[in-house]
């Protein structure tokens, strides 16, 4: 499996064990050849992925194992691993993470 790593993130490491730091000024337009490289390097197209277990529409029912509950049907929920993931996927909010099981159970009908 390939590394991905934010670019922000890259320049902020470089700089911060350069021995001759840019002044603020300069880092919008650094004269450093090595960040000046890191930029010529082609970006990945990549999108971040919501995992089973991090979807408000999956519940797990052990060994880290869950049912999908994104289908209005009950007769085609799909059974998953927690490390899945789909295009259809909603990362959970604090919000959901608090509800009693009671309420999340009256939602889903």
């Amino acid at each position: 499996m390939s590394d991905y790593i934010k670019r922000g993130y890259a320049k902020t490491a470089i700089c911060s064990s350069c021995a001759n730091p840019c002044s603020l000024v300069e880092k919008a337009n650094s004269p450093c050849v090595t960040i000046i490289e890191l930029t010529r390097i082609p970006s990945a197209d990549v999108a971040p992925v919501v995992r089973c277990e991090e979807c408000k529409k999956w519940e797990s029912i052990g060994n880290g194992t869950g049912i999908c509950r994104r289908s209005f049907n009950a007769l085609y929920w799909i059974g998953t691993d927690a490390t899945d993931f789909c295009s259809f996927a909603e990362r959970k909010s604090m919000m959901d993470e608090e509800k009693p099981n009671d309420q999340k159970n009256n939602e889903r009908r």
